[in-house]
């Protein structure tokens, strides 16, 4: 009897992660970004649409908070970092989105080159996520990991 009570003791511990990691997405847009700028004065969002239970479409850049302008549209932005590091904005956001879209989880690999932003969208994205986990469309905020000093 002991033993019976055991196995079922560990299947529940062990079945209930699962289903925590099979939650459902709820649908609707979720938005998520840093609440300072970073060193450079930009402020990066994540913004993903859920429909059906999956990720449908995904933004990720970065307000300019001086002008309002995005960095994935300023041409001087996107050629000093191309020649310094070999990539821009333009390019490193839409391999991240798509990495997004296709594994569907925020556990994508980091763009070489920008390697902080990278690591700043997968942050964005997984509370983007948890927020579409609770069906939360409530705008959030995660605290600025490279504040403008």
């Amino acid at each position: 009897m002991k033993i019976r009570w055991m196995v079922f003791f560990l299947l529940a511990v062990t079945l209930t992660p699962l289903h925590a990691v099979g939650s459902k997405l709820q649908d609707g847009t979720y938005k998520v970004a840093f609440d300072a700028p970073d060193a450079f004065g930009y402020k990066e969002f994540v913004e993903i649409t859920v429909v059906g239970g999956r990720i449908d479409s995904a933004v990720f850049d970065a307000l300019n908070t001086a002008d309002g302008t995005l960095k994935s549209e300023e041409p001087s932005y996107e050629s000093q970092m191309k020649s310094a590091v070999g990539v821009g904005p333009k390019e490193y956001m839409k391999q991240l989105v798509k990495e997004l879209l296709d594994q569907q989880n925020a556990h994508v690999d980091s763009v070489a080159g920008a390697t902080e932003s990278s690591a700043n969208f997968r942050l964005l994205a997984a509370e983007a996520l948890r927020k579409a986990m609770a069906g939360d469309t409530s705008e959030g905020t995660l605290p600025q990991p490279n504040p403008k000093s």
